[in-house]
């Protein structure tokens, strides 16, 4: 476990700076041991074992991205670098590791296959998830991915609310997309599903 810092070394909050007064406590997080305010402990995770938790504590979000499985990036990305591209997107309960069956098997295929998160999930926790927020994150991943390599086509596989961001987003940019999946699964249909698509791939 991290050494905690001693509240008299520190006045301000690590984060965002906010000035600790007699109405603004200071807060440890229990991750990395250093202070900070009330809203910027205000998650709680189960720690490793190492740390001596029972129970899930406070920690600063930097920890939690560290000590949990956010990791640092936004996508997954697998296949045939050189196939045609299709890009998986989550609906508001899940996150990106939830087309691991498909994602696997659309690579087996020979596709270029990309699953990204969505605001409101994985790295991008703090964020809210509107229809909005998420049109501007596949934007932003479009361009940062696709234009940029030079890749002019992509489908796009949406679940739940992915679905009506897949189909919006469509809507926006017809030059982008050539094909659009529109599904709703939940995590009971996902094996039966990669059974099908195994024994009928059309």
């Amino acid at each position: 476990p991290p050494r905690w810092r001693v509240d008299d070394e520190v006045t301000k909050c690590s984060n965002c700076n906010l000035q600790f007064s007699l109405f603004k406590r200071r807060h440890h997080c229990r991750g990395c041991g250093d202070i900070f305010c009330k809203d910027c402990v205000k998650y709680y995770l189960k720690l490793p074992n190492a740390y001596r938790y029972e129970n899930p504590e406070r920690v600063c979000s930097l920890c939690l991205i560290n000590l949990s499985n956010l990791q640092n990036r936004q996508y997954d990305e697998i296949g045939n670098l050189n196939g045609p591209v299709i890009i998986f997107l989550h609906g508001p309960t899940t996150s990106r590791k939830f087309f691991t069956y498909q994602m696997n098997f659309f690579a087996k295929q020979g596709y270029h296959v990309f699953s990204i998160d969505l605001p409101g999930h994985g790295i991008l926790f703090e964020d809210s998830l509107t229809l909005e927020s998420a049109l501007k994150t596949l934007d932003d991943f479009v361009i940062e991915n696709l234009i940029k390599q030079k890749i002019s086509k992509c489908a796009l596989f949406g679940n739940g609310i992915g679905a009506k961001i897949a189909v919006t987003f469509a809507s926006l940019y017809p030059d982008l997309v050539n094909l659009v999946i529109a599904t709703y699964i939940d995590s009971c249909t996902i094996l039966n599903i990669k059974n099908i698509m195994e024994r009928d791939p059309n």
